[in-house]
């Protein structure tokens, strides 16, 4: 099934407030975290969502989605990205420097410093080699070979990647953000559970209905749009009401498409 209680569907794994209340489950957070660097061995973390992070300058403050620290001392950035924003590498960059201000105290020295991991996890493609896993290092340009021992890496997952190869958790979580059914695991178990158990507070029901309404509103501005459009080509409200229903049809229903037609007369 597709579809897990209350209507929930799998791919909903992607929305950001859905992402962190699962995270915020700390075994969960340690599955994830472990699928995706298997050769990490943690023993117990810290889970902090929506963590802002901002030195005592006047800099401008990040917001984390999901930021980890382990029992060693080790510091993950998780963030669940839909969709392609602009200057992705830099804000990896700048989290990746943030987490540095959270690492490295006074009196310590540089040796200090644990490893830090910003992990992107896509829900496209972001940077067209069709790969599932980027993992980006500091290399020297004369030699590919020779690497800084910076203890930090810059990850990015793409769930639509075809090439490659990850962890069988990370394939399961592909498939629960394109809403196809997973292998039955520990893991995936986990994240259906918690899934279902926030879809039922008052405070997922709230954040349905405020998406919604901005999705509600964005097609209905699209739909004005498209009437404008034909009216200015000649066309008349048959066939923009035949192309209405084509693409909205499933979102509204025909007397309401019609109603659209009629009131932008």
């Amino acid at each position: 099934m597709k579809k897990l209680e209350n209507d929930l569907k799998l791919s909903q794994i992607t929305d950001d407030v859905m992402f962190e209340n699962v995270m915020k489950d700390k075994p969960t957070c340690k599955m994830l975290i472990e699928a995706i660097l298997p050769d990490l061995h943690i023993s117990r973390l810290e889970v902090h969502t929506q963590r802002r992070i901002k030195d005592n300058r006047k800099n401008h403050s990040s917001i984390l989605d999901v930021w980890v620290k382990d029992d060693q001392g080790r510091q993950y950035d998780l963030e669940m990205q839909l969709g392609k924003k602009d200057a992705m590498d830099l804000r990896a960059r700048y989290y990746l420097s943030r987490l540095d201000t959270e690492s490295l105290h006074t009196g310590e020295n540089y040796e200090d410093l644990k490893a830090a991991y910003v992990i992107f996890i896509c829900g496209f493609n972001p940077k067209g080699l069709g790969l599932k896993e980027y993992d980006f290092v500091y290399q020297c340009k004369q030699a590919s070979s020779l690497a800084l021992d910076t203890k930090t890496e810059i990850i990015y997952l793409n769930s639509k990647g075809i090439k490659g190869e990850v962890s069988r958790g990370i394939q399961d979580l592909f498939k629960m953000m394109n809403n196809q059914v997973p292998e039955q695991t520990q893991f995936t178990d986990q994240i259906k559970k918690r899934m279902i158990a926030y879809s039922e507070t008052p405070e997922w029901r709230d954040h349905v209905m405020y998406v919604d309404a901005l999705v509600d509103e964005a097609a209905k501005k699209s739909i004005q749009k498209i009437i404008k459009q034909f009216r200015s080509e000649g066309r008349d409200d048959q066939s923009t009401l035949d192309f209405l229903i084509n693409i909205y049809g499933d979102q509204y229903s025909e007397a309401d498409l019609k109603k659209f037609i009629e009131e932008a007369k």
